[in-house]
């Protein structure tokens, strides 16, 4: 299972389906879903509020509905889940490789361009013109829809995000069939590229609130008394504003320092900072941060302070997904 698929199945695990099936429902995403030629649509939201667990979702579905459709469309993601996974030739090194795994009609074709391009003396997979090119001309061999669906543009660096975004938008003109889903936080560089771009704005809901705090609670403090779990999830709701990590965090602190009185809960949460806090609290941060998981696929163990681990180079890691492409396409 790959690095890309082994994070899709820990957002599975995590996710509160109820709490994201309003996106459905939402216009924008009608239109984008039934529109007949190539379409972008952009979910925005505030860090935290739960967007890749809603693009998660949305996969999921979409997948779904598909199985229905004749010819099937496919789906190929990416989650960048920070500035390495978000080089742009990481990104579409990916989904190169999730569409020759969807396609295996295009394995040759693909296996020939990479060996005539690592004969010319250029290394495909670092150089992020030449994935890009050959995705384009096999976009325009398909006989069905294709969704592209890459999750957290915000974590992309700049030049990243730009090459990203340029690329993207000249697939969209010259593939019809084309139709892509992107997440961000709103920042105001990202929102200026996006001109004209479809978008959907994730605000803070307390009945969606309601349902992620009750559903986490009673996933991961099943154990506790009725009234204190009631506290608990009377309190966060009421002061979640929307931030589901916040709600995650919380949860996740009370079962690490094992709370279980209804005295000790209601100290706990009286001196709990709160969502905006949380956000501008570096102390605050630094006490949730064991909580956060590890990039998936790399042992904390063997990470450097450079970023690279000891089985090798950051830009190792970058090649491997394209490198696998060619080793499939054999």
């Amino acid at each position: 299972m790959s690095r890309q698929s082994q994070y899709h199945a820990y957002l599975q695990e995590i996710r509160v389906d109820e709490a994201c099936k309003f996106l459905l429902k939402d216009a924008k995403f009608i239109n984008w879903r039934h529109a007949t030629d190539s379409q972008q649509l952009v979910i925005l939201g505030d860090i935290g509020c739960g967007k890749t667990v809603m693009m998660a979702y949305l996969i999921d579905e979409l997948r779904r509905r598909n199985e229905h459709q004749l010819p099937q469309p496919k789906i190929c993601y990416h989650y960048c889940q920070n500035d390495e996974i978000g080089q742009a030739i990481c990104t579409f090194s990916v989904l190169l490789l999730s569409l020759l795994e969807q396609f295996s009609g295009l394995k040759r074709t693909f296996f020939e361009w990479y060996q005539q391009a690592a004969a010319s003396g250029i290394e495909p997979a670092t150089y992020f013109k030449n994935p890009n090119e050959w995705l384009q001309k096999a976009l325009e061999t398909l006989d069905r829809p294709l969704l592209l669906v890459i999750d957290g543009l915000d974590e992309c660096n700049r030049a990243s995000r730009n090459s990203l975004l340029k690329s993207l938008r000249n697939l969209s003109q010259k593939s019809p069939r084309l139709k892509i889903l992107l997440s961000s936080h709103p920042q105001e560089e990202i929102f200026e590229q996006l001109s004209g771009v479809a978008k959907i704005a994730l605000g803070s809901d307390a009945g969606r609130d309601k349902v992620i705090v009750e559903k986490t609670v009673e996933r991961q403090l099943f154990y506790l008394s009725k009234d204190v779990k009631e506290l608990v999830t009377e309190t966060l709701s009421r002061l979640a504003q929307g931030s589901a990590i916040w709600t995650k965090m919380t949860v996740e602190l009370i079962e690490v320092h094992g709370i279980r009185g209804l005295g000790p809960m209601r100290v706990f949460l009286g001196e709990t900072p709160q969502p905006e806090q949380h956000c501008l609290n570096t102390n605050h941060h630094e006490l949730f941060s064991f909580t956060r998981p590890v990039r998936v696929g790399t042992d904390a163990a063997t990470v450097s302070e450079g970023g690279a681990s000891e089985n090798g180079s950051f830009w190792d890691e970058q090649q491997e997904p394209l490198r696998e492409a060619a080793r499939l396409a054999i």
